[in-house]
């Protein structure tokens, strides 16, 4: 085949027969002079190689960029093309376009896109579009109706005015109309690769994108069948296309959703689906897809509507995509995007078509600009995020080169729209994702304009409110202890807001689901989950100032499930947030703890429990010992506010031990100082009447061994023991000791409590106060005005010392 002159024309219009022996495995054929063209599975593999090789290496060179998965694919299959590859006369004839080589890419590029259609659709949460809201409504429209309008309009006057001829003619509207559509599928894969799709932004880019998505897909699917059936003599194949999807949709929704749902119930709760339940998905998939083939549709309509239908939840999707996923990116996608590159030529273009393809992409993109920018700003979004929601939502991907592949083979656009378009959509692509990454600071919203934190409770709103997360059931013992120690009452309640938190494969769509509870019932088969909140609706019965207001799960990949934490606790405007940390060296619980630790909108308790198993749930009738290690500092302060409201406990002993520098010598901030003696001050003030209960011991140190030493003798004495993070590390009680840090999230001393080492029996609470705080609210001149004084409320908190 002659790459000057090759053309890509229908399959009833230019049939090609190959012909094969029986016997195609002897590799040895290669070491006599035998062509690698006659061995399709030999150039099958190293063209995949090749392509995979290629995105390798631009992944490492576009990684300053920020992270992208499709414009690495799709260059690395340019590259592997006739633009640069195939300029070699012996490669080109010989591996890229050899007929058995052809056929076989083409196999297995069919079912890449049909497995990985499935895979996204199976991601998606319908009930996103349930819940958006009246904004991703317009969005969703506007973005599709808007630009398609203006495009198709500007594309008509183009090759009028200019009075284009021949092939530019005809297809100039067909181009315009494709790069109005949007494809949700490919903003699913950009807030992946940007870690957005958790956050509020993503969401909303999320459920507008399907409302546009599903229109656009559904447009140029009867637009695609409509050309197809025109071209092939028979019309009234249009109707029976159509009856043929109706036929699909039945099949997938009365009979193999509830098998599926059959298979979810059958599935331990927290387990991964059986090998022989995921082998029957798979196999639905390819008899759906293959009954669309013989009825007359494209294959890629039936995974589309047996993703959607597939049960959401992270038993299915995770156990389908650790499956399938990693195969299907890593052989069956290459050989989709070796298509694309095969087909994209840069040394033939035109550039009069060039010009004007991007030209009207160009417009296109700046109408969904303006579709997506005006109704965001009307309804009071911050302009950097309307900014960031339009670059999003004008990214393209490879579902969008499946468009205009089919358009090709259609005829509705020419091969050199064809190949413009693609290098267009990689540069598009590239050029949004990086200017999101620039623009948008996810954590920016949980910057907090008012203290939510325990020494800082007022008057207007005097209820602790904590939000406890659980990793797993073995959490929560630690953790309703600590609650009932913090001494809930009819006077100063606390509300309590539990989140399970479970991993969910990377990519997934994050779920946040709300649970009730359950009567008990011979029937009915408690999970994990029911454990948990019967768990704490036992506390809650017995403790009359304490309330469980609700129980959620939140579903996510571990990169981003901070997030959810987060997002939870600015929603509920609580003052607490209690992690759980255990012996096990688990990095992604303590990837999560650290960016929970840098974003939350309020203070931060670390919980570590000594034991392998959580105490069982008794009511809490014994004395206990409570300790508060005081060294200084915000986190300090915050943490002996905690321990003030513990010491109103009847069963706590509570004993403040202060460690300060014998020497004297210390760089901390005098204002600092001041600060924490106030705060001792008002402590003694506040628990004179508990002098049999509250003992305060003042140790002094010259060094940090010494430190250590003290920390050793008094960790077996007290069954729970309160400490800042964050401390001056220039501090001589410290000197030496950071170097030992292995947990940062625990801080020094946290961490050196936690240490086996130390075989300490106590519970320890490391408290971080809230971090994002906009200083200027900080440093108002209203502090003085909003000075709460601890006689006026005895049993809230220590008074603000601001």
């Amino acid at each position: 085949m002659d790459r000057n002159n090759h053309t890509w024309m229908p399959a009833w219009e230019n049939l090609t027969f190959i012909c094969e022996g029986k016997q195609l495995n002897n590799t040895l054929q290669f070491r006599v002079g035998e062509s690698p063209a006659n061995w399709p599975f030999q150039l099958m593999i190293l063209q995949i190689g090749l392509v995979n090789s290629f995105r390798l290496i631009l992944e490492c060179v576009l990684r300053p960029f920020g992270k992208h998965t499709f414009v690495p694919q799709i260059l690395g299959a340019i590259a592997l093309g006739p633009s640069l590859l195939g300029q070699n006369d012996t490669f080109y004839t010989q591996v890229l376009y050899s007929p058995k080589g052809v056929l076989m890419i083409n196999m297995f590029k069919a079912m890449g896109y049909m497995f990985l259609l499935f895979l996204l659709s199976v991601r998606l949460e319908l009930s996103i579009m349930k819940e958006c809201g009246k904004l991703a409504v317009i969005l969703g429209v506007a973005s599709l109706v808007v630009p398609m309008v203006i495009t198709i309009t500007f594309s008509l006057f183009l090759r009028d005015f200019f009075q284009f001829s021949g092939e530019l003619y005809k297809t100039l509207p067909s181009v315009a109309a494709l790069v109005s559509t949007t494809s949700f599928h490919v903003i699913l894969e950009v807030l992946t690769d940007l870690k957005l799709l958790n956050s509020e932004l993503g969401r909303l880019a999320l459920s507008s994108s399907m409302i546009s998505g599903i229109s656009s897909w559904l447009f140029l699917a009867v637009v695609f069948d409509v050309q197809e059936q025109l071209l092939m003599g028979m019309p009234e194949g249009i109707v029976l296309g159509q009856l043929s999807k109706i036929m699909v949709v039945f099949i997938v929704m009365f009979i193999f959703r509830p098998i599926m749902i059959w298979m979810v119930r059958k599935t331990p709760d927290g387990k991964p689906l059986k090998e022989p339940f995921v082998c029957g998905i798979v196999l639905m998939l390819l008899c759906v897809a293959m009954f669309g083939e013989y009825s007359g549709q494209h294959f890629y309509f039936a995974p589309v509507i047996l993703g959607m239908a597939t049960p959401n939840g992270p038993t299915v999707v995770s156990s389908l995509m650790e499956n399938l996923d990693c195969f299907v990116q890593a052989v069956f996608v290459p050989c989709f995007v070796i298509d694309a590159g095969r087909r994209t030529n840069i040394n033939l273009m035109k550039l009069k078509n060039f010009v004007v393809v991007e030209l009207l992409m160009t417009v296109s993109t700046l109408a969904k600009f303006v579709s997506i920018i005006v109704p965001s700003l009307y309804f009071k979004m911050p302009f950097l995020d309307a900014l960031s929601l339009g670059f999003i939502l004008n990214c393209k991907g490879l579902f969008d080169v499946q468009f205009f592949s089919r358009g090709n083979k259609l005829r509705l656009i020419s091969n050199d729209n064809f190949a413009a378009l693609v290098i267009g959509s990689a540069f598009q692509s590239a050029m949004c994702t990086w200017l999101v990454k620039l623009i948008y600071d996810p954590s920016r919203r949980y910057f907090a304009y008012a203290r939510h934190t325990i020494e800082h409770i007022n008057q207007e709103d005097s209820e602790l409110r904590v939000l406890a997360c659980v990793y797993q059931q073995d959490n929560v013992p630690s953790i309703i202890s600590v609650i009932e120690d913090s001494n809930p009452t009819k006077e100063d309640p606390i509300e309590v807001y539990v989140l399970n938190l479970k991993q969910s494969v990377g990519g997934t769509v994050p779920l946040l689901i709300s649970h009730q509870v359950k009567s008990s019932s011979s029937s009915y088969k408690p999970n994990e989950v029911d454990h948990v909140i019967n768990a704490f609706c036992q506390i809650e019965r017995r403790n009359q100032g304490l309330s469980m207001v609700q129980c959620y799960t939140s579903c996510a990949p571990y990169p981003t499930l901070h997030d959810a934490v987060c997002s939870m606790a600015q929603e509920k405007t609580t003052s607490l947030i209690i992690l759980p940390v255990t012996n096990s060296n688990d990095p992604s619980t303590r990837i999560v703890n650290r960016n929970i630790l840098k974003y939350a909108p309020c203070s931060v308790g670390i919980l570590f429990d000594p034991r392998k198993t959580g105490r069982s749930i008794l009511p809490h009738q014994a004395m206990k010992k409570v300790c508060v290690i005081f060294l200084g500092g915000s986190d300090d302060r915050e943490t002996l506010a905690y321990g003030a409201r513990m010491a109103m406990n009847p069963y706590i002993v509570l004993a403040l031990i202060r460690l300060v520098d014998e020497n004297q010598i210390s760089d901390a901030d005098l204002i600092e100082k001041r600060h924490d003696l106030n705060m001792i001050t008002e402590f003694k003030h506040f628990t004179a009447n508990s002098s049999n209960k509250v003992q305060f011991i003042e140790y002094a140190t010259t060094e940090g061994s010494e430190t250590a030493m003290l920390l050793r003798s008094i960790c077996k004495r007290f069954d729970l023991i309160l400490v800042g993070r964050r401390h001056d590390n220039s501090s001589a009680l410290l000197s030496g000791l950071s170097e030992w840090n292995e947990k940062e999230e625990l801080g020094v001393i946290g961490d050196m409590l936690a240490s086996s080492d130390f075989d300490c029996r106590a519970h320890v609470l490391v408290i971080q106060q809230q971090a994002s705080v906009v200083q200027e609210m900080i440093e108002s001149p209203r502090r003085s005005s909003c000075r709460m004084s601890i006689s006026d409320r005895p049993s809230l908190s220590i008074s603000s010392i601001y």
